[in-house]
């Protein structure tokens, strides 16, 4: 049987409706849940949770680092402002599309190596749902 995978080659990250430039990764994208303890003192010395709150939690974003890129400055502009912004994920193959809003929590260069590229770190705290198709 072939494999049903596809290539990760093709993604787009997009702020409002421009795409990010030289994306090289992302990571961590998706959400996840709060478990909180209820354990009573009725509850035969067994420990008891439920899920609350459903979080988008922290998308880590790594591009080539293009200083006069109108995009890649709006998204550090955005995050000295500390604005919530309109995004999307586009996946290859007519994949699905998955929206979100987030505030960019993080705009750094992680190093400037001499024999490397020159990348930034983009941090995208989600900001509400994710709508995921």
């Amino acid at each position: 049987m072939a494999t049903q995978a596809s290539a990760a080659t093709g993604i787009q990250l997009r702020y409002g409706t421009s795409t990010v430039p030289e994306v090289t990764n992302l990571s961590d994208i998706g959400g996840q849940f709060t478990m909180v303890d209820v354990s009573a003192h009725d509850g035969n010395g067994w420990t008891s949770r439920i899920p609350t709150l459903l979080d988008g939690g922290v998308i880590r974003v790594l591009c080539n680092f293009v200083p006069n890129n109108a995009i890649q400055k709006s998204l550090r502009d955005a995050m000295l402002a500390r604005t919530s912004g309109a995004f999307s994920i586009i996946y290859p193959n007519a994949g699905p599309t998955w929206t979100f809003n987030a505030f960019v929590m993080n705009y750094r260069i992680p190093s400037a190596a001499v024999n490397a590229a020159l990348q930034v770190n983009i941090d995208l705290q989600v900001d509400g749902p994710i709508t995921m198709p």
